[in-house]
Order: C-alpha cells, then structure tokens, then sequence
C-alpha cells in the first residue's frame, strides 16, 4: 500500500513539473564584437543595433504554427533584435540570441559612430561565427564580424594623433575601453 502511494505522488509530481523539464530555454552568449575597414580593424566608438527579418513561426502545435513559409508568400518584418556598444575590436557583448519560433531570412547592421555618421549593412545571411558551448551548455562564446566595405553610408576611420594613440594603450592596460 505504501508503495502505491509513493508511486501516486511521484507520478502526480511528474506530471504537475514535466513543463519545467521540457522548458524551452535560452544561453547566456558571451559575444566578440568585430569591425572591419579596408582589412584593418575598425576601432572608434559605435552603437549599433542588428535586426532580423522573416517571421513568426509560432509554437509547434499551435493552430497558427507555420514552419516553412514559400519565399514571396509574405513581407519579411523585424522578427529579432539586439543592439550594442562598440570601441576596439574583441569588445565583448551578452545576448542570447534567442530565435527560436521565428524564420529568419536576413539581418541589417545599423551602426553610428561618435561624430554622427551613419551607416547601414544590407542583406547579412547569417550573424553568428565560431560559436562554442561549455559541456554543460551553461555558457556560449560567440563571434560577430562585420566587414564596413559592405557598407551604405560613408563611414572612414578618425585619424588618431600620437598622443591619443599612447592614452588609449594605458586605458587598454589598465581594462579600460578608449
């Protein structure tokens, strides 16, 4: 008798946190910023935001769960979207990138840098380089690269004097982001 109703509880438990077990979750992404001009790194201060677009899938299951839409069937709209801060190249952002239940068929950078200048990338097929997970899929280590040659938008490198050049290596040595 006592065992039928350890059996009860343990299925009555199951039930009630199967949700929980089944959970859809993100990863926390630890990702490397970097910009690139004419093959050198870019490094001046930028925000910048990325956008996907395609569209909602929804939950599979669900009654407006649409996996694969035919290309010309729909208007792709921003589906997904993150935005960052720039300075020097390996900056480090946190974004979990999390995308699931939505297609996405291309990003836009939007990007501005200090003295106001604007610049746009079109038609980025994929964002993500050189992911890795610990074993425990705790953590991700991601690469963003963007090259500003593809660019819209006139967007050319500051020229940095001597002294600028040695203030920023102290701020760098010390952790700090010039």
């Amino acid at each position: 008798m006592k065992t039928k109703i350890i059996f009860l509880y343990t299925i009555l438990i199951g039930i009630l946190f199967f949700h929980l077990i089944s959970a859809d979750i993100s990863i926390p992404t630890v990702t490397k910023v970097y910009f690139e001009k004419n093959s050198q790194p870019f490094n001046e201060n930028l925000e910048f935001t990325v956008e996907g677009y395609g569209y909602e899938t929804g939950l599979p299951g669900s009654e407006n769960y649409t996996e694969n839409k035919l290309p010309g069937t729909y208007t792709p709209e921003v589906v997904f979207s993150f935005s960052g801060k720039y300075s020097h190249s390996g900056d480090e952002i946190y974004e979990t990138y999390y995308q699931n239940y939505r297609h996405i068929d291309y990003y836009e950078l939007t990007a501005k840098t200090s003295d106001g200048k604007t610049f746009k990338i079109k038609n980025i097929k994929s964002i993500l380089a050189g992911c890795e997970s610990d074993i425990y899929y705790s953590q991700r280590k991601c690469e963003l690269r963007f090259n500003l040659d593809e660019s819209e938008g006139e967007v050319t490198p500051q020229k940095i004097g001597f002294w600028k050049n040695v203030g920023c290596f102290f701020k760098k040595l010390f952790g700090k982001s010039c």
